[in-house]
């Protein structure tokens, strides 16, 4: 039975990967944007699409992708949390303050 659809998929699937540049950072990254989407792989792939359009790092522009489409909600607890170095435990009572 010959069944296109599948082997679309699998093609979709395969652009994704390669677009992403093979790293499974930024293929996380587009694949969790996408993953309640109705067409996760369509939605992905026009993602991929735009950074490759884009010609940077894939794994920056997965990134940059992602935080496009987050809400202004979201952006604004992003920038209150990216004040913080990397690996550095942050107490709970900063946190709550930065959040009231």
């Amino acid at each position: 039975i010959n069944k296109p659809h599948i082997k679309d998929e699998s093609n979709r699937k395969a652009k994704i990967v390669k677009l992403c540049g093979y790293l499974p950072l930024a293929i996380a990254v587009i694949g969790g944007m996408v993953s309640k989407s109705r067409n996760p792989y369509v939605h992905a792939l026009n993602h991929c699409k735009e950074m490759d359009h884009l010609h940077e790092e894939p794994l920056l522009e997965s990134i940059r992708i992602s935080i496009k489409a987050l809400s202004n909600e979201q952006k604004e607890f992003l920038e209150k949390l990216a004040i913080f170095p990397e690996d550095v435990w942050i107490p709970f009572h900063v946190i709550q303050v930065l959040f009231q």
